[in-house]
Protein backbone atom coordinates (compact mmCIF):
# COMPACT_ATOMS: atom_id res chain seq x y z
CA UNK A 1 0.00 0.00 0.00
CA UNK A 2 3.19 2.64 1.05
CA UNK A 3 3.93 1.92 -2.62
CA UNK A 4 0.90 3.20 -4.14
CA UNK A 5 0.87 5.71 -1.58
CA UNK A 6 3.96 7.11 -2.93
CA UNK A 7 3.26 6.25 -6.87
CA UNK A 8 -0.08 8.76 -5.93
CA UNK A 9 1.39 11.50 -4.08
CA UNK A 10 4.63 12.11 -6.38
CA UNK A 11 2.07 11.86 -9.76
CA UNK A 12 0.90 15.07 -9.27
CA UNK A 13 4.67 16.76 -9.12
CA UNK A 14 6.02 14.47 -11.46
CA UNK A 15 7.25 16.88 -14.49
CA UNK A 16 8.60 19.58 -12.18
CA UNK A 17 10.15 17.59 -9.65
CA UNK A 18 12.04 15.79 -12.88
CA UNK A 19 13.14 19.09 -14.04
CA UNK A 20 15.04 19.71 -10.75
CA UNK A 21 17.29 16.81 -11.75
CA UNK A 22 19.40 15.55 -9.49
CA UNK A 23 18.01 13.37 -6.61
CA UNK A 24 14.82 14.68 -7.07
CA UNK A 25 15.16 12.98 -10.94
CA UNK A 26 15.41 10.05 -9.33
CA UNK A 27 12.67 10.36 -6.25
CA UNK A 28 10.67 10.31 -9.01
CA UNK A 29 11.58 7.89 -11.07
CA UNK A 30 11.45 5.45 -8.38
CA UNK A 31 7.88 6.90 -6.98
CA UNK A 32 6.74 6.33 -10.77
CA UNK A 33 7.25 2.67 -10.12
CA UNK A 34 4.69 2.46 -6.84
CA UNK A 35 1.52 1.34 -9.37
CA UNK A 36 3.39 -2.43 -8.82
CA UNK A 37 2.04 -2.58 -4.87
CA UNK A 38 -1.80 -2.61 -6.85
CA UNK A 39 -0.05 -5.94 -8.51
CA UNK A 40 1.11 -6.94 -4.81
CA UNK A 41 -2.18 -6.53 -3.34
CA UNK A 42 -3.59 -8.62 -6.67
CA UNK A 43 -1.47 -11.63 -5.93
CA UNK A 44 -2.30 -11.88 -2.42
CA UNK A 45 -5.62 -11.34 -2.85
CA UNK A 46 -5.59 -14.25 -5.45
CA UNK A 47 -3.85 -16.71 -2.96
CA UNK A 48 -5.55 -15.69 0.12
CA UNK A 49 -9.54 -15.83 -1.60
CA UNK A 50 -8.12 -19.47 -3.16
CA UNK A 51 -6.71 -20.30 -0.17
CA UNK A 52 -9.91 -19.97 1.87
CA UNK A 53 -12.10 -21.12 -1.00
CA UNK A 54 -9.93 -24.57 -0.52
CA UNK A 55 -10.83 -24.88 3.17
CA UNK A 56 -14.56 -24.11 2.83
CA UNK A 57 -15.62 -24.74 -0.97
CA UNK A 58 -18.65 -23.53 -3.04
CA UNK A 59 -20.26 -26.02 -4.27
CA UNK A 60 -23.84 -24.91 -3.64
CA UNK A 61 -25.92 -21.90 -3.54
CA UNK A 62 -25.97 -22.01 -0.41
CA UNK A 63 -22.24 -21.93 0.29
CA UNK A 64 -21.66 -19.31 -2.50
CA UNK A 65 -24.21 -17.54 -0.56
CA UNK A 66 -22.17 -17.67 2.52
CA UNK A 67 -18.69 -16.63 0.46
CA UNK A 68 -20.13 -13.37 -0.80
CA UNK A 69 -21.85 -12.60 2.53
CA UNK A 70 -18.40 -12.86 4.43
CA UNK A 71 -16.29 -10.68 1.86
CA UNK A 72 -19.61 -8.19 2.21
CA UNK A 73 -19.58 -8.07 5.91
CA UNK A 74 -16.02 -7.61 5.60
CA UNK A 75 -15.64 -5.09 3.08
CA UNK A 76 -18.53 -3.08 2.44
CA UNK A 77 -19.03 -1.42 5.61
CA UNK A 78 -15.76 0.45 5.18
CA UNK A 79 -16.40 1.17 1.89
CA UNK A 80 -20.13 2.44 2.28
CA UNK A 81 -18.57 4.88 4.86
CA UNK A 82 -16.12 6.44 2.47
CA UNK A 83 -18.66 6.75 -0.16
CA UNK A 84 -21.51 8.63 2.36
CA UNK A 85 -18.56 11.13 3.79
CA UNK A 86 -17.29 12.25 0.57
CA UNK A 87 -20.36 12.58 -0.95
CA UNK A 88 -21.27 14.83 1.93
CA UNK A 89 -17.88 16.81 1.80
CA UNK A 90 -18.33 17.16 -1.59
CA UNK A 91 -21.86 18.37 -2.13
CA UNK A 92 -20.68 21.15 0.74
CA UNK A 93 -17.26 22.01 -1.17
CA UNK A 94 -18.14 21.27 -4.97
CA UNK A 95 -21.76 20.33 -5.59
CA UNK A 96 -20.33 20.43 -9.46
CA UNK A 97 -17.41 18.10 -9.21
CA UNK A 98 -17.00 15.68 -12.26
CA UNK A 99 -16.03 12.83 -9.23
CA UNK A 100 -19.62 13.70 -7.75
CA UNK A 101 -21.48 13.32 -11.19
CA UNK A 102 -19.71 10.15 -12.07
CA UNK A 103 -20.32 8.71 -8.47
CA UNK A 104 -22.56 6.29 -9.94
CA UNK A 105 -19.41 4.04 -10.57
CA UNK A 106 -18.24 3.95 -7.53
CA UNK A 107 -22.15 1.95 -6.12
CA UNK A 108 -21.99 0.06 -8.57
CA UNK A 109 -18.83 -1.42 -8.76
CA UNK A 110 -18.09 -0.61 -12.64
CA UNK A 111 -14.87 2.06 -12.03
CA UNK A 112 -12.67 -0.84 -14.07
CA UNK A 113 -15.06 -0.90 -16.34
CA UNK A 114 -15.74 2.87 -17.70
CA UNK A 115 -12.60 3.95 -18.79
CA UNK A 116 -11.86 1.51 -21.30
CA UNK A 117 -14.31 3.37 -23.48
CA UNK A 118 -15.13 6.44 -21.90
CA UNK A 119 -13.53 8.89 -19.75
CA UNK A 120 -9.86 8.06 -19.35
CA UNK A 121 -10.21 9.80 -15.42
CA UNK A 122 -13.77 9.94 -15.08
CA UNK A 123 -12.96 9.80 -11.41
CA UNK A 124 -10.96 12.58 -10.89
CA UNK A 125 -11.09 16.70 -10.83
CA UNK A 126 -8.87 19.72 -8.82
CA UNK A 127 -10.43 18.41 -5.34
CA UNK A 128 -11.32 15.16 -5.54
CA UNK A 129 -9.89 11.77 -6.51
CA UNK A 130 -11.40 7.90 -6.30
CA UNK A 131 -9.74 6.93 -9.25
CA UNK A 132 -8.11 4.31 -7.28
CA UNK A 133 -11.57 2.25 -6.54
CA UNK A 134 -11.06 0.38 -10.00
CA UNK A 135 -9.22 -1.95 -7.76
CA UNK A 136 -11.77 -2.61 -5.48
CA UNK A 137 -13.90 -2.91 -8.17
CA UNK A 138 -11.83 -5.36 -9.93
CA UNK A 139 -11.65 -7.57 -6.77
CA UNK A 140 -15.71 -7.74 -6.49
CA UNK A 141 -15.98 -9.42 -10.07
CA UNK A 142 -13.37 -11.70 -8.51
CA UNK A 143 -15.59 -12.27 -5.80
CA UNK A 144 -18.41 -12.87 -7.51
CA UNK A 145 -17.43 -14.92 -10.37
CA UNK A 146 -14.16 -17.13 -9.39
CA UNK A 147 -16.20 -19.19 -6.95
CA UNK A 148 -19.29 -20.19 -9.73
CA UNK A 149 -16.17 -20.73 -12.53
CA UNK A 150 -15.28 -23.07 -9.44
CA UNK A 151 -17.97 -24.90 -9.04
CA UNK A 152 -18.73 -25.22 -12.76
CA UNK A 153 -15.44 -26.98 -13.82
CA UNK A 154 -14.64 -28.97 -10.76
CA UNK A 155 -11.45 -27.20 -10.53
CA UNK A 156 -9.60 -24.35 -9.04
CA UNK A 157 -6.72 -24.57 -11.71
CA UNK A 158 -8.52 -24.38 -14.65
CA UNK A 159 -10.78 -21.38 -14.19
CA UNK A 160 -7.44 -19.50 -13.05
CA UNK A 161 -5.34 -20.65 -16.29
CA UNK A 162 -8.16 -19.47 -18.35
CA UNK A 163 -8.40 -15.91 -16.53
CA UNK A 164 -4.94 -15.78 -16.81
CA UNK A 165 -5.22 -16.10 -20.65
CA UNK A 166 -7.90 -14.39 -20.96
CA UNK A 167 -6.31 -11.34 -19.85
CA UNK A 168 -2.96 -11.70 -21.92
CA UNK A 169 -5.67 -12.28 -25.13
CA UNK A 170 -8.01 -8.83 -24.00
CA UNK A 171 -4.71 -7.02 -23.66
CA UNK A 172 -3.12 -7.55 -27.16
CA UNK A 173 -6.60 -6.42 -28.40
CA UNK A 174 -6.99 -3.73 -26.85
CA UNK A 175 -3.52 -2.19 -27.45
CA UNK A 176 -3.39 -3.23 -30.90
CA UNK A 177 -6.96 -1.67 -31.21
CA UNK A 178 -5.97 1.64 -30.22
CA UNK A 179 -8.21 1.18 -26.94
CA UNK A 180 -7.09 3.69 -24.16
CA UNK A 181 -3.70 3.07 -22.09
CA UNK A 182 -6.03 3.85 -18.89
CA UNK A 183 -8.18 1.78 -20.17
CA UNK A 184 -6.17 -0.94 -20.54
CA UNK A 185 -4.93 -0.45 -17.16
CA UNK A 186 -7.90 -0.50 -14.97
CA UNK A 187 -10.13 -3.00 -17.12
CA UNK A 188 -11.29 -6.12 -15.22
CA UNK A 189 -10.48 -8.28 -17.94
CA UNK A 190 -7.31 -6.63 -19.14
CA UNK A 191 -6.04 -7.52 -14.83
CA UNK A 192 -7.54 -10.38 -13.78
CA UNK A 193 -4.15 -12.31 -14.64
CA UNK A 194 -2.73 -10.59 -11.18
CA UNK A 195 -5.30 -12.36 -8.99
CA UNK A 196 -5.33 -15.19 -11.78
CA UNK A 197 -1.63 -15.71 -10.87
CA UNK A 198 -2.08 -15.64 -7.17
CA UNK A 199 -4.69 -18.54 -7.31
CA UNK A 200 -2.07 -20.43 -8.98
CA UNK A 201 0.14 -19.63 -6.04
CA UNK A 202 -2.16 -21.17 -3.40
CA UNK A 203 -2.30 -24.30 -5.65
CA UNK A 204 1.03 -25.67 -5.58
CA UNK A 205 2.03 -27.85 -2.97
CA UNK A 206 3.82 -27.21 0.17
CA UNK A 207 5.65 -29.77 0.21
CA UNK A 208 8.45 -28.48 -2.50
CA UNK A 209 11.57 -28.59 -0.67
CA UNK A 210 13.40 -25.49 1.10
CA UNK A 211 15.97 -25.35 -1.77
CA UNK A 212 13.11 -25.38 -4.86
CA UNK A 213 11.24 -22.67 -2.62
CA UNK A 214 14.94 -20.75 -2.21
CA UNK A 215 15.67 -21.21 -6.23
CA UNK A 216 11.68 -19.80 -6.81
CA UNK A 217 12.45 -16.76 -4.95
CA UNK A 218 15.64 -16.20 -6.44
CA UNK A 219 14.30 -16.08 -10.03
CA UNK A 220 11.33 -14.10 -8.74
CA UNK A 221 13.51 -11.84 -7.62
CA UNK A 222 15.84 -11.63 -10.46
CA UNK A 223 12.53 -11.40 -12.96
CA UNK A 224 11.25 -8.73 -10.44
CA UNK A 225 14.26 -6.16 -10.46
CA UNK A 226 14.67 -6.40 -14.16
CA UNK A 227 10.82 -4.92 -14.44
CA UNK A 228 11.59 -2.53 -12.07
CA UNK A 229 14.92 -1.51 -13.38
CA UNK A 230 12.90 -1.32 -16.88
CA UNK A 231 10.45 0.77 -15.71
CA UNK A 232 12.63 3.22 -13.46
CA UNK A 233 14.72 3.87 -16.48
CA UNK A 234 11.64 4.31 -19.00
CA UNK A 235 11.56 7.92 -19.74
CA UNK A 236 7.93 7.32 -20.87
CA UNK A 237 4.42 6.93 -19.06
CA UNK A 238 4.33 3.52 -17.99
CA UNK A 239 0.84 2.64 -19.32
CA UNK A 240 2.24 3.51 -23.15
CA UNK A 241 4.66 0.88 -22.89
CA UNK A 242 3.96 -1.67 -25.07
CA UNK A 243 5.78 -4.58 -23.54
CA UNK A 244 4.01 -3.81 -19.88
CA UNK A 245 0.49 -3.54 -21.87
CA UNK A 246 0.58 -6.56 -23.26
CA UNK A 247 2.54 -9.32 -21.39
CA UNK A 248 4.19 -7.05 -19.00
CA UNK A 249 1.73 -7.51 -16.08
CA UNK A 250 1.39 -11.10 -16.44
CA UNK A 251 5.38 -11.48 -15.80
CA UNK A 252 5.33 -9.00 -12.78
CA UNK A 253 2.76 -11.43 -11.17
CA UNK A 254 4.67 -14.07 -11.94
CA UNK A 255 7.50 -12.61 -10.23
CA UNK A 256 5.78 -11.37 -7.43
CA UNK A 257 4.48 -15.07 -6.57
CA UNK A 258 7.64 -16.63 -6.75
CA UNK A 259 8.85 -14.10 -4.37
CA UNK A 260 5.64 -14.55 -1.71
CA UNK A 261 5.77 -18.19 -2.28
CA UNK A 262 9.71 -17.88 -0.66
CA UNK A 263 8.57 -15.63 1.95
CA UNK A 264 5.34 -18.16 3.21
CA UNK A 265 8.06 -21.25 3.24
CA UNK A 266 10.69 -19.12 4.79
CA UNK A 267 11.67 -20.00 9.02
CA UNK A 268 9.62 -17.82 11.21
CA UNK A 269 12.87 -16.98 12.34
CA UNK A 270 14.09 -15.61 8.93
CA UNK A 271 14.83 -11.28 8.91
CA UNK A 272 12.05 -11.13 5.86
CA UNK A 273 9.65 -13.19 7.88
CA UNK A 274 10.37 -11.10 11.27
CA UNK A 275 10.34 -7.53 9.75
CA UNK A 276 7.29 -8.65 8.34
CA UNK A 277 5.77 -9.43 11.73
CA UNK A 278 6.74 -6.82 13.43
CA UNK A 279 4.54 -4.48 14.84
CA UNK A 280 4.50 -1.10 12.96
CA UNK A 281 3.97 -3.41 9.99
CA UNK A 282 1.65 -5.94 11.39
CA UNK A 283 -0.52 -2.83 12.70
CA UNK A 284 -0.13 -0.99 9.35
CA UNK A 285 -1.24 -4.33 7.47
CA UNK A 286 -4.72 -4.56 9.97
CA UNK A 287 -5.91 -1.23 8.73
CA UNK A 288 -4.33 -1.75 4.98
CA UNK A 289 -7.98 -1.84 3.56
CA UNK A 290 -9.02 1.36 5.64
CA UNK A 291 -6.48 3.24 4.84
CA UNK A 292 -6.35 2.73 0.91
CA UNK A 293 -9.52 3.91 1.33
CA UNK A 294 -8.66 7.15 2.32
CA UNK A 295 -5.26 7.72 1.05
CA UNK A 296 -6.25 9.97 -2.33
CA UNK A 297 -10.34 11.22 -2.29
CA UNK A 298 -9.02 14.65 -0.65
CA UNK A 299 -5.37 14.75 -1.72
CA UNK A 300 -5.79 16.80 -5.07
CA UNK A 301 -7.38 19.33 -2.97
CA UNK A 302 -4.00 19.25 -0.65
CA UNK A 303 -1.86 19.35 -3.60
CA UNK A 304 -3.84 22.34 -4.95
CA UNK A 305 -3.69 23.75 -1.74
CA UNK A 306 0.36 22.99 -1.42
CA UNK A 307 0.81 24.75 -5.01
CA UNK A 308 -1.03 27.55 -3.72
CA UNK A 309 1.00 27.92 -0.64
CA UNK A 310 4.55 27.62 -1.62
CA UNK A 311 6.57 28.70 -4.91
CA UNK A 312 9.11 25.88 -4.57
CA UNK A 313 7.95 22.96 -6.36
CA UNK A 314 9.62 21.17 -2.87
CA UNK A 315 8.23 23.00 -0.15
CA UNK A 316 5.14 22.24 -1.99
CA UNK A 317 5.74 18.31 -2.32
CA UNK A 318 7.03 17.83 1.13
CA UNK A 319 4.02 19.66 2.33
CA UNK A 320 1.33 17.53 0.55
CA UNK A 321 3.07 14.54 0.78
CA UNK A 322 3.07 15.29 5.07
CA UNK A 323 -0.61 16.36 4.99
CA UNK A 324 -1.62 13.44 2.80
CA UNK A 325 0.17 11.11 5.10
CA UNK A 326 -0.95 12.34 8.42
CA UNK A 327 -4.96 12.88 6.97
CA UNK A 328 -4.46 9.24 5.31
CA UNK A 329 -3.47 7.78 9.18
CA UNK A 330 -6.31 9.56 10.44
CA UNK A 331 -8.90 8.98 8.57
CA UNK A 332 -7.71 5.46 7.89
CA UNK A 333 -7.85 4.99 11.59
CA UNK A 334 -10.85 5.93 12.11
CA UNK A 335 -12.18 3.98 9.68
CA UNK A 336 -10.66 0.84 10.86
CA UNK A 337 -11.67 1.18 14.54
CA UNK A 338 -15.07 2.81 14.12
CA UNK A 339 -16.09 0.33 10.76
CA UNK A 340 -14.18 -1.82 9.51
CA UNK A 341 -13.14 -3.91 12.60
CA UNK A 342 -16.81 -3.63 14.60
CA UNK A 343 -18.33 -5.12 11.54
CA UNK A 344 -15.74 -7.77 11.64
CA UNK A 345 -16.45 -8.56 15.44
CA UNK A 346 -19.96 -8.37 14.59
CA UNK A 347 -19.80 -11.21 12.23
CA UNK A 348 -21.91 -14.27 13.15
CA UNK A 349 -19.65 -16.98 14.56
CA UNK A 350 -20.11 -19.42 11.16
CA UNK A 351 -18.75 -16.86 9.04
CA UNK A 352 -15.86 -15.77 11.13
Amino acid sequence: MMLVVLFHYTSYFSSRLAGLGGTWSGVVRIASTGWIGVDVFFVISGFLITTTLLKRPVDSLASYSTFIRRRAIRLLPAYVASLLIFTLVALLGDPHSKVLRNEYLLWTFTASLQSLLGDRVALADQYFSMAHFWTLAVEWHFYLVFPLLVARCRSYFRPAVALLLIAIAFRLICHFAGISDNGIYTFTLCRIDSIAVGCLLALVPARIGSRQSAAAGMLGAALFISIWIALALSDVPFKTLAWLQTFGYTLLAISLALMIYRVIHSSPRSVIVRALESKPLASTGRASYSLYIWHLPFYPAVVLAAQSNFTDVRLAYLVAVLTGVVMTAALGRLSYRLVESRFARARPAVLA
